[in-house]
C-alpha cells in the first residue's frame, strides 16, 4: 500500500477546493429553503384537517429542517475526514546547499594507533655491601683439644653392653634383676571418651569363658536384669498410663564407679527420675563395673542406656 504524499501547494489547493465545495452546498440549500418559503404554503395545506396539523411536528412539512439532519451530518463528516487526510499528507522537503557544494556522508575511517613504547627505567646500581672485618682470636695452646682417633677395625673386639645387672644368691646361681616397667600415670581430670577399645562392662561376666564380645553381650543382659529388678514404676505414670523410652547417659570412671548421671530423654510422670535412681544404686553393689580401656590403660567412658517403660 503506497502512502499519498502531497506538497504544501497541493495540500493548500485541495483544502481550498474542499472549502469552496462546502460553501457552495450551503448556498444551494439556503436558496432551496428560500424558494420554499416564498410559496403559498397556506393554500397547499388548506385541505388539511385540524387533527393532522396538531399531530405533525411542524406546521409545514416542506420547510422542516430536521429532515436534512442526517445528510448534513454525513457531508460534514466526509468533509472533516478529507481535511484531516489532506493535512496528514502534507510533506515538506528541505534541500540545503552550503556554498554551492553538495555534502555527502563521509564513511568512518578506522585508524589503528600504535601504542607508544616507553623505555623501561634502568634500576639504580645497588651500593656495594660494607666490608666486615672478622677479628682473629688467638687461642692459647693449653685450651686446644687434641683429636683422638677412635676408628674401629674388623679385628677389634666389641663388648656387648650389659642391660640387666646380675646378682648371685646364696647357692651361687646367677640371678637376673630386670628393670620393672614404668607405672602408668592416670590423669584424674581427663575428659571421658565415647568409644573405647574395650568398653566398660557390668559386673558378673568377667569369670566366664569366651571372647570379649561374648562377655560384653552377657554384661548387657545382666545390666538390664539389674535395672528392671531395681526400677520402681512411678505411681503418677501408672495413673496416667505413661509408656515409652527413657534415655540416660552416665560416666563409668576408671575405678568402675558411676557418676554424672544425666537424663537425655524423659517421658514425664517421674519416669526419668526413677530410671536415674536405679542407675545411681549401682554404686551400692559389692562389685564394680569393669572400666573401659584405651591402649591397655583404664579411661573414663560415656555410657548411654535406654530404658523401656511398659505397662502390663
Amino acid at each position: 500500500m503506497t502512502q499519498m504524499q502531497l506538497t504544501g501547494k497541493e495540500t493548500l489547493l485541495a483544502i481550498s477546493i474542499l472549502a469552496f465545495l462546502v460553501i457552495g452546498i450551503i448556498f444551494l440549500f439556503r436558496k432551496y429553503f428560500k424558494n420554499l418559503s416564498e410559496k403559498n404554503l397556506c393554500q397547499l395545506h388548506d385541505t388539511d384537517t385540524k387533527l393532522d396539523t396538531l399531530n405533525s411536528r411542524v406546521k409545514y412539512e416542506e420547510v422542516n429542517v430536521l429532515n436534512w439532519t442526517r445528510p448534513f451530518f454525513l457531508m460534514g463528516l466526509a468533509a472533516s475526514i478529507s481535511f484531516t487526510l489532506f493535512a496528514f499528507s502534507w510533506t515538506t522537503e528541505y534541500q540545503h546547499e552550503a556554498y554551492g557544494m553538495n555534502l555527502e556522508p563521509v564513511e568512518d575511517i578506522e585508524i589503528d594507533v600504535e601504542r607508544t613504547q616507553h623505555p623501561k627505567p634502568t634500576p639504580p646500581i645497588p651500593p656495594p655491601p660494607p666490608k666486615i672485618e672478622i677479628p682473629v682470636e688467638i687461642i692459647p695452646e693449653e685450651l686446644v683439644e687434641s683429636f683422638i682417633d677412635e676408628t674401629i677395625d674388623e679385628t677389634d673386639a666389641i663388648e656387648e653392653p650389659v642391660e640387666n645387672a646380675e646378682q648371685t644368691d646364696g647357692t651361687g646361681e646367677v640371678m637376673t634383676q630386670r628393670t620393672p616397667p614404668p607405672t602408668p600415670v592416670y590423669i584424674e581430670d581427663e575428659p571421658p571418651i565415647i568409644i573405647a577399645e574395650q568398653m566398660p562392662r557390668f559386673p558378673g561376666c568377667e569369670n566366664i569363658e569366651g571372647t570379649r564380645k561374648e562377655k560384653q553381650k552377657c554384661a548387657e543382659k545382666k545390666l538390664m536384669e539389674y535395672i528392671y529388678d531395681n526400677l520402681e514404676y512411678p505411681k503418677m505414670a501408672i495413673d496416667n498410663t505413661i509408656q515409652g523410652r527413657v534415655t540416660l547417659r552416665f560416666v563409668v570412671d576408671t575405678d568402675g564407679k558411676i557418676s554424672n548421671v544425666k537424663i537425655l530423654r524423659d517421658l514425664g510422670g517421674g519416669c526419668g527420675a526413677a530410671a536415674a535412681q536405679a542407675v545411681k544404686s549401682m554404686n551400692d553393689m559389692p562389685e564394680r563395673w569393669t572400666p573401659g580401656k584405651q591402649r591397655g590403660k583404664p579411661v573414663k567412658v560415656l555410657y548411654t542406656l535406654p530404658i523401656q517403660f511398659r505397662l502390663n
